[in-house]
């Protein structure tokens, strides 16, 4: 299991941890990584989501488009995504098991950016194609790619990677966004 550095997806981590029966408990259930930290908003973050409307529209730009002073663009996010992607691919083919599987812990942009980049290597099946059509192109696919991506929703890939390339080869959705109320996100 990989998780976000932040406090909020650790948690999740751990009740995952906790829930399940088929994990022997200990301090290295989950493996830490700042690759998969939420969008860094630079010198907005933690303000609320209205102020940050508030801004950008002064700028003649959407919340998505607008990138405030020291900010990370959807592009880093793309980029870190696209690193976690690869990284997997080479653990999935050292793994001594025949199969193998991963969970990952993170956030709306992380998560977005995954699923995307997942399908424009694949084309897989499963991912509603009203989604997933024009991906990042334009400013209001990248708003419903978002906001669909709820807190605590599960979406499950079967991924076959190329021993090659370290590329995924083939990808099949067989969960998208199947939400799950947790409390410790309220």
């Amino acid at each position: 299991m990989y998780t976000s550095t932040l406090k909020r997806a650790k948690q999740t981590a751990s009740i995952i941890v906790d829930k399940n029966t088929n994990i022997d408990k200990n301090d290295k259930n989950f493996i830490e990584l700042a690759l998969l930290r939420e969008r860094d908003f630079g010198v907005l973050e933690g303000i609320s989501m209205t102020e940050h409307t508030a801004l950008a529209a002064k700028e003649g730009l959407s919340w998505l488009e607008y990138t405030p002073e020291a900010a990370e663009t959807l592009d880093d996010v793309k980029h870190r995504a696209e690193f976690f992607l690869d990284r997997i691919c080479g653990f999935a083919l050292n793994s001594k098991n025949e199969t193998s599987k991963a969970l990952v812990v993170t956030h709306g942009f992380v998560i977005a950016h995954l699923i995307q980049l997942i399908y424009e290597q694949t084309n897989c099946k499963g991912v509603p194609i009203d989604v997933i059509k024009n991906g990042w192109s334009i400013a209001e696919d990248r708003t419903k790619m978002l906001c669909i991506m709820q807190n605590t929703s599960i979406t499950r890939f079967e991924i076959e990677v190329d021993e090659t390339t370290l590329k995924i080869d083939s990808a099949k959705c067989v969960l998208f966004n199947i939400f799950v109320s947790v409390p410790h996100l309220h």
